[in-house]
């Protein structure tokens, strides 16, 4: 079902939605650099793949559910990321950057009032990070780099 669809029968059936969590996300291995490649060998199709996964998946459900609280009068919407998305972790370039690229959107949409005009208009976003819990070093040359 589309999006749409399903705010509509979420409003049928509950006349309103309070509630968003954007927690979608993963990654293909062309959008990643493996240690035989350098960042010159990224696939972009796989990379516009994880791009969309990661963050068309938060933008497409805030701009319709976001729309919907607005017109309620409130709304709350939590973005899960990831600590990939403040440095990087890996070499998953794609998953990153999308996930940076969702973080953006978080701060940008958490600037709005989406009617100032009206102090009873307000939605609350959050992001959240996960972190997988160990570190892995990263030599950001090795990305340049074809190992020999």
């Amino acid at each position: 079902a589309s999006i749409k669809e399903a705010c509509t029968r979420i409003l049928g059936e509950d006349r309103r939605i309070d509630i968003l969590v954007n927690a979608a996300g993963g990654n293909i291995p062309g959008a990643t650099i493996s240690p035989d490649k350098t960042i010159f060998d990224l696939n972009l199709k796989d990379f516009d793949r994880v791009s969309d996964l990661n963050y068309k998946s938060t933008l497409l459900p805030t701009l319709e559910v976001g729309r919907i609280m607005a017109d309620q009068g409130r709304g709350s919407i939590i973005n899960i990321s990831s600590m990939a998305a403040q440095q990087p972790l890996t070499r998953i370039i794609g998953y990153a950057a999308s996930k940076a690229a969702m973080d953006n959107l978080t701060r940008w949409l958490g600037e709005l009032r989406p009617g100032e005009d009206k102090a009873e208009d307000m939605l609350t976003i959050q992001g959240i990070y996960a972190a997988a819990g160990y570190d892995i070093p990263l030599d950001v040359a090795a990305l340049y780099q074809k190992p020999q």
